[in-house]
């Protein structure tokens, strides 16, 4: 199973020149992961979260509405340590600072039309 990330061009308008410019593209990544993953994840009814100190990013991995894998990511200023607290906030320390994640979605409620069921919000 695949999952992929495309790169996205964003054009900018000069406010002198009223022309648009191109800013330099995103480079594409691509993830690929175990087969068995997805099915893991749904048996054991669990997401990974995990950080990354070289790429500046906070990854989380689990099923998307179908059953497939979704992974999101988000960077974050030199992430490092990353714990589950008791109340199922995720605290992470990056660079100088502590950040608290928690979900702020009841049960029933989804942050938008794919079926996402969580949404952390950082504290």
């Amino acid at each position: 199973m695949r999952g992929k990330q495309t790169g996205i061009k964003v054009i900018r308008v000069s406010d002198q020149s009223k022309t648009a410019e191109p800013v330099a593209a995103a480079p594409q990544v691509e993830y690929s992961v175990s087969s068995g993953l997805a099915d893991r994840l749904a048996r054991a009814k669990i997401s990974l979260a995990f950080t990354s100190y070289q790429s500046g990013l906070l990854y989380f991995i689990g099923l998307n509405p179908q059953g497939g894998i979704n992974i999101h990511q988000a960077g974050m200023p030199k992430p490092m340590g990353l714990c589950l607290d008791d109340q199922g906030g995720l605290t992470m320390t990056g660079g100088f600072q502590l950040m608290r994640f928690e979900n702020v979605l009841e049960p029933d409620q989804q942050i938008n039309k794919h079926g996402i069921g969580r949404c952390q919000h950082r504290r």
